[in-house]
């Protein structure tokens, strides 16, 4: 018997998957802190500036975190920089940490492989850096703990923890205000867990839901701001060590909707985004249809479905007035691999191993072949310039450059 031809067992795969996991996550994250601060340190005006508005100029939309960064580094003479770098580690290491622990407890891996290695969920900071550091990484640490209790603690233990995320959420709000995008799916979790509790879901759950709502109504009253406000918010960020270089998404505080509009359908037309995305959804299903049961599961699931439904219709008016579409795509995908694996609930069964039990190793090593290529040669783009082609979804194949 040749060695291409030896049988490996697809258990010894799974089992390998799962020692090394939590290393991957590690050197992710060790990657993207690294990334993080060469942001800094080219002074990107987006995944920056975004973190460092405040409310120096008076009370702003996103302004929150930016206010606390500002008033630390005042108080301790270090740059606000400094702070966000260590902040988006931490949020990493939360999404990181609470996805190793919902996976590593999964009997087959194999089937989440290329889900777990694609270049669109969790390395999609690397991979698409002008938009991979942006304030949805929060939605994702909150979404993968959301889900870790869904899986794991008892339904009192988890009302309660959910219904504390809810009334602090406005705090995420008021730092993006497009949070309000993942409640949705958080609620349609929370919703499948405790199986409509009436007492939960008619007393406290509206409450806080009407909280966030309203802290939501108030942000949007200040969608729009001064040029003072902007040239106040950049000259405080100056005083405490730290030059943006550029307005960045700190001058988008004073864009207007209209403006905003024109700016998203000159992008569809001259960056071909009705060609390139496509391309690039077909290209996600690729990761997606070794599961597909269990998507047919997360779409027979009522809350699951309804939730999925509202987080979209919610993005549904961003994608008409913000042209990095591949961001809010880029949420909807981590939110539905997320209802995938708490539908994926029967961690100990054997169904899908039983399917293929072993395979020779060259079929092996052709599929890990394929896992690179699909893992490294291409990517989601956060946003497409103008006159961008298909090619630009290859970035990493040689002769497609250019």
């Amino acid at each position: 018997m040749s060695f291409l031809s030896k049988p490996i067992e697809r258990k010894s795969i799974n089992s390998f998957l799962r020692k090394i996991l939590g290393l991957y996550f590690f050197v992710l994250l060790i990657f993207i802190t690294i990334g993080a601060w060469n942001q800094v340190g080219f002074h990107e005006g987006f995944n920056v500036g975004d973190w460092l508005i405040n409310y120096e100029g008076g009370f702003v939309r996103r302004g929150l975190i930016g206010e606390i960064l500002y008033v630390l580094a005042k108080g301790t003479g270090i740059s606000p920089v400094i702070y966000l770098v260590g902040l988006q580690g931490i949020i990493f290491f939360v999404f990181f940490f609470f996805s190793w622990k919902v996976l590593k407890e999964k009997n087959d891996l194999v089937k989440y492989s290329f889900l777990i290695f694609s270049p669109f969920l969790f390395t999609f900071a690397i991979n698409s850096q002008a938009g991979g550091y942006r304030k949805e990484i929060i939605y994702f640490a909150i979404t993968s703990f959301v889900s870790y209790g869904y899986l794991y603690f008892d339904q009192r233990k988890f009302t309660k923890s959910f219904f504390l995320l809810l009334t602090l959420y406005p705090l995420v709000i008021l730092t993006d205000e497009l949070g309000i995008v993942i409640l949705p799916v958080l609620c349609a979790i929370y919703w499948d867990k405790v199986k409509m509790n009436k007492m939960g879901f008619f007393s406290f759950l509206p409450i806080l839901l009407l909280w966030n709502g309203l802290v939501f109504l108030f942000v949007l009253m200040h969608h729009q701001v001064s040029s003072y406000q902007i040239d106040k918010i950049i000259r405080s960020i100056i005083s405490v060590g730290y030059d943006p270089k550029g307005s960045g998404a700190i001058g988008a505080l004073g864009a207007s909707t209209e403006a905003n509009m024109k700016d998203t359908f000159h992008s569809i037309i001259f960056g071909h985004y009705f060609t390139i995305y496509p391309l690039a959804l077909i290209l996600v299903s690729i990761a997606f249809f070794p599961i597909a049961k269990e998507i047919r599961s997360v779409f027979e699931n009522r809350s699951f479905f309804i939730g999925l439904l509202g987080s979209a219709f919610l993005l549904i008016p961003v994608y008409v007035i913000a042209n990095d579409w591949g961001r809010w795509t880029y949420i909807l995908l981590v939110e539905f691999f997320f209802l995938i694996l708490l539908t994926d609930k029967k961690i100990d069964s054997d169904e899908s191993i039983n399917k293929w039990r072993s395979m020779s190793q060259g079929r092996f090593l052709l599929i890990v072949f394929l896992l690179f290529s699909y893992s490294f040669f291409w990517y989601f783009p956060h946003v497409l310039e103008d006159g961008s082609d298909w090619k630009s979804l290859f970035h990493n194949v040689p002769f497609l450059r250019g």
